[in-house]
């Protein structure tokens, strides 16, 4: 009986700690993102930017992206959106694109908004509500990081800190090319 204890209470550390040394190894997972278990391509999308232009996530290939879906009436997006444009002003020379893109509002709350809280990064209307729903969105803000060849890698549900240091580690392992894979 005594060695069925001691094996098991081994086996119970080794697991621990492997879960431990994974979560400090791997960025993504210590900045609590959701990988997904299926490599799948992101779902295109073509939306007008408060510009005028037009963004394609298509011609957005050999750069990672992070996607943010938002709203001006949710209290976590405002809480996190300032972060997102400190990692789109961090990192945009680099060869990251940080999209916000506002689910279902009109051009001028948005573009309100954005003044307030003197956004740089593009800022993107899903008027109708469809490229939301193409991604599945049940909560705000949710936020996609898409691979340099338009995979999705994973997502976070709920506001992050995107301009600490365990973002700025996921950010650089994707672009060097190892967070595509598991």
């Amino acid at each position: 009986m005594r060695n069925a204890v001691t094996a098991l209470a081994a086996i119970v550390l080794f697991l621990g700690a492997n879960a431990t040394t994974r979560a400090e190894t791997d960025p993504l997972e210590a900045f609590g993102l959701i990988r997904y278990e299926e490599s799948k391509r992101a779902p295109e999308f073509a939306l007008p930017a408060l510009d005028g232009a037009t963004v394609e996530l298509s011609g957005l290939r050999g750069r990672v992206v992070v996607l943010n879906i938002w709203a001006t009436w949710c209290p976590a997006c405002r809480d996190e959106m300032p972060s997102l444009e400190r990692l789109h002003r961090e990192f945009d020379s680099q060869g990251v694109s940080v999209l916000a893109a506002s689910l279902r509002e009109d051009h001028e709350d948005v573009e309100t908004f954005v003044r307030e809280f003197k956004l740089t990064m593009p800022t993107l209307l899903d008027r109708d509500g469809r490229v939301g729903e193409r991604y599945g969105i049940q909560w705000l803000p949710t936020t996609f990081l898409i691979g340099p060849d338009g995979r999705l890698i994973a997502r976070a549900i709920g506001p992050k800190d995107w301009a600490g240091v365990e973002a700025s580690a996921v950010i650089r392992k994707l672009l060097q090319g190892r967070g595509t894979k598991r």
